[in-house]
């Protein structure tokens, strides 16, 4: 395609001579030190806005990261955890990490923004033309994510370390993903500015429409899956299944039949939609879902626990073992959680994960990255939710109410947690911590 100037990524390792840090008494956090850093980047850098949010997601993903985790344990549980205090001694490993690895990774992400600035039209109204920008913010967010989707940049030093010394490799990839997004994100502003809370005149509705048929030309697509065909899709393997369970009274009167039944529908939509032959399903299937995924301990309890004691993750506020957080480390269990979502064949639709997947994903990254700012609670985790869905009403949801998507995001959310957290402890106990 070529049409966009991919980011240039400078050599910065001699800035980390610069950063000025005034570090309390209790220590100082990783957002702290990041915040800091920030402030003393060369210029010139790419939207400010954004850059810091990059640097943060990108210090979680770098912190996760076996091999990071490995070669520095105590940088990585730094990175991964914003909780964890440090003082001055193990700054400057962290500082001298964020310009070698962390600096350039942001750069380079966020740096799609201004590459899509270069293509936007003139003469619009500021509103307008900042909900264009907003769209863009969103793109260079979606080249983040696909960066950092397996096989990621940061999965390896080799790795990574090829990507810094040439990025020319992603840029074909980088650039298709920037525009998807962003031509994505121009039809929720054609559609009365929807999302962004800007009613487009006449005349910027030709405009904004021209600037996305330009890109469409150019080969961007709107990569949205189809809904009416993914509705109809699961609604008749939907009801092939529902005949399943009819018919077996084990299955009728089994506590996590629900759980298997959405996972097995997935994985037959999953099939459907890549040309793949389905085969009749039978109640045994069930059964083995139900014991293979160890289904039961993901249950959703509501009123077990008082919401504050619900641990895990400051911000997630889902049900897990009661101080399962703060016994195997945030960081830790936050990258098992991600780790176990990404590797998950049943939440994708086609080649891409379904809306909340890519949500919940999102959220663990958010609050892996501390971006979530103090926010905590169950309630806020399901306003978030309800308010991205219906913001978005995403063509790639498995659920037709904001309603329903709520139910499955903090249900996934749940499993993920709950299985982190069960193998996190696990390893504690047999002594592999």
């Amino acid at each position: 395609m070529k049409c966009l100037n991919p980011p240039v990524v400078p050599v910065l390792v001699e800035h980390a001579a610069e950063v000025d840090l005034v570090i309390p008494l209790e220590g100082i956090g990783r957002n702290a030190i990041l915040t800091a850093y920030f402030r003393s980047m060369p210029k010139p850098m790419p939207d400010r806005k954004i850059v810091k949010e990059h640097l943060l997601s990108w210090a979680g993903k770098l912190g996760a990261a076996k091999w990071f985790r490995d070669e520095y344990p105590r940088t990585g549980t730094i990175l991964r955890d914003r909780n964890v205090r440090v003082q001055e001694p193990q700054t400057a490993q962290v500082i001298e990490l964020c310009a070698e690895y962390i600096d350039p990774l942001a750069r380079y992400s966020a740096g799609w923004v201004n590459s899509l600035a270069a293509l936007k039209p003139s003469g619009l109204r500021r509103d307008v033309s900042n909900a264009l920008r907003d769209a863009s913010r969103l793109a260079a967010g979606a080249v983040r994510t696909a960066m950092a989707n397996p096989p990621s940049v940061q999965a390896s030093a080799a790795s990574l370390t090829s990507f810094l010394e040439d990025q020319s490799g992603r840029h074909e990839a980088d650039e298709q993903t920037a525009l998807n997004a962003y031509v994505t994100k121009l039809v929720s502003v054609l559609g009365d500015g929807h999302g962004y809370g800007v009613t487009l005149s006449p005349e910027e509705s030709e405009a904004v429409a021209k600037h996305r048929d330009m890109l469409t030309e150019l080969g961007a697509r709107d990569t949205a899956v189809d809904e009416a065909t993914l509705r109809k899709l699961r609604s008749e393997i939907k009801k092939a299944l529902e005949a399943v369970v009819e018919s077996d009274a084990r299955l009728q009167r089994h506590p996590d039949v629900g759980i298997a039944f959405e996972s097995i529908l997935t994985t037959c939509v999953n099939h459907r939609l890549n040309g793949r032959a389905v085969r009749a399903i039978r109640p045994s299937d069930f059964l083995r879902r139900i014991k293979g995924r160890g289904v039961s301990a993901l249950k959703m309890r509501e009123g077990e626990l008082p919401d504050e004691e619900r641990v895990a993750g400051p911000s997630l506020g889902v049900p897990g073992e009661p101080g399962a957080a703060q016994i195997v480390g945030l960081g830790d269990l936050l990258a098992l959680a991600i780790a176990d979502l990404d590797s998950d064949e049943e939440l994708r639709l086609g080649d891409a994960l379904c809306w909340e997947a890519e949500f919940v994903r999102s959220e663990l990254l958010a609050e892996l990255g501390g971006e979530h700012h103090g926010d905590v609670g169950r309630k806020l985790f399901r306003v978030r939710t309800r308010e991205a869905w219906t913001a978005e009403q995403p063509k790639n949801s498995r659920n037709r109410a904001a309603a329903a998507a709520v139910i499955d995001c903090e249900a996934l959310m749940r499993g993920l947690i709950a299985r982190a957290q069960r193998r996190l402890l696990e390893e504690q106990e047999g002594g592999e911590l």
